[in-house]
């Protein structure tokens, strides 16, 4: 089995969701099977990817932002050049930006084409975006995903949201949910002790992270729904909390009481250097990566039940969840008051995650289903459980 990928981002640096999935799915994947990955841009030397350098003549845009260079003639005609001469089994579009060229590729080598829905983009935009700009993306994917020889959700509950979008022209559909590589050992002490250092924490004082993407509009919605309506709950015993926000860019206007340190590299310590996470998510579709790094890395979570959304169990790894801001501020003032419990939910969130949502185990599973499923119309694939 040989699985073309087109992927619309760069993959480096891994600073989104969106590029960690393809980096770490895609690296699994490829011990099991022939996978290549087209890339706009820089793959970061990944092996199973190939860089493709060509400038984009794309000039329009779209509520996700500027589109990479998957929309430009000169990369669509290189990406089918590639799959003329690869001749995959299947292709595969990861997400909704990378359909033009990886059709292209499907058609220049007469295989399945299917389309990994990374995020329904019409819900994303519901609450980010003024109208009419959700209802015509509906209509889009409605027609692009009918068109699919085959689909890609992200949980069982977007593969049962595209069913009734779709009706009777809905493509196939495999459940291929996002994941999270668990730390063999914890940080070095001396790495932890220096991040601690160079965010300007005081021993005494106890640390909130914030993980995310600030590209991406559901995450900067989120905080300031927490500097809003959730901070303000808090009472006085909170003012010796540190508020740290990793992810870039950095926001050009401040959202009190959260600290920008931009990227990092080092998930591990950083998530070492904290005492809790918060996910104050409240739109948006899918599962996010991001809470399942910090639940990997045994750090507690206090969060909205929008960013759970496709963990199913996650009340056994400790996941405190606040749907209110009363409720939100109440669950983080147990954790900040309890360090033994702290730590308890910690464990719990780690051994969740290595049990449920390991890479290793998804992309196994993915490689399986794969080869056993059928992508021609009105068939399916197997019905893998997460």
């Amino acid at each position: 089995m040989r699985l073309l990928a087109i992927s619309w981002q760069p993959l480096s640096p891994v600073h989104s969701g969106y590029r960690q999935r393809v980096v770490e799915l895609y690296g699994e994947l490829a011990k099991r099977m022939e996978v290549l990955v087209i890339v706009p841009g820089d793959s970061g030397g990944a092996p199973f990817a190939r860089d493709i350098q060509v400038p984009s003549s794309w000039r329009g845009s779209l509520p996700k932002g500027r589109l990479w260079e998957t929309f430009s003639p000169g990369f669509r005609e290189e990406a089918a050049k590639i799959a003329r001469e690869w001749k995959p089994d299947r292709v595969l579009a990861e997400g909704l930006w990378a359909v033009s060229a990886a059709k292209g590729a499907a058609q220049a080598t007469g295989v399945p084409l299917g389309i990994t829905v990374q995020n329904i983009e019409y819900l994303s935009a519901r609450g980010i975006y003024p109208p009419p700009i959700p209802s015509a993306l509906r209509v889009y994917e409605r027609r692009v995903y009918r068109r699919a020889d085959w689909l890609v959700a992200i949980t069982e509950e977007e593969r049962e949201t595209l069913h009734e979008v779709l009706g009777g022209k809905c493509p196939p559909i495999l459940v291929v949910p996002n994941g999270t590589t668990t730390p063999s050992s914890p940080p070095e002490k001396i790495r932890v002790e220096q991040i601690r250092k160079s965010w300007g924490i005081r021993p005494e004082e106890e640390v909130v992270l914030f993980l995310g993407n600030m590209n991406y509009p559901p995450n900067l919605k989120g905080l300031a729904w927490f500097s809003k309506e959730v901070y303000p709950l808090l009472p006085k015993e909170a003012s010796g909390v540190r508020w740290i926000a990793v992810g870039e860019p950095i926001p050009s206007e401040p959202v009190h009481p959260f600290e920008f340190v931009g990227f990092m590299g080092d998930l591990d310590a950083a998530c070492a250097a904290a005492d809790v996470a918060i996910s104050p998510i409240r739109h948006g579709s899918g599962t996010s990566i991001k809470v399942l790094d910090l639940l990997g890395r045994g750090l507690p979570i206090v969060a909205t039940p929008e960013s759970i959304r496709g963990l199913a169990g996650t009340e056994n790894a400790g996941v405190r969840v606040g749907g209110t801001p009363n409720e939100f501020a109440h669950r983080l003032l147990e954790l900040l008051k309890n360090e033994g419990e702290r730590e308890r939910q910690g464990v719990l969130g780690k051994r969740w995650v290595a049990a449920n949502r390991d890479w290793k185990t998804i992309a196994e599973r993915f490689s399986n289903d794969l080869k056993e499923g059928d992508a021609s119309p009105g068939s399916s694939f197997p019905q893998s459980s997460f």
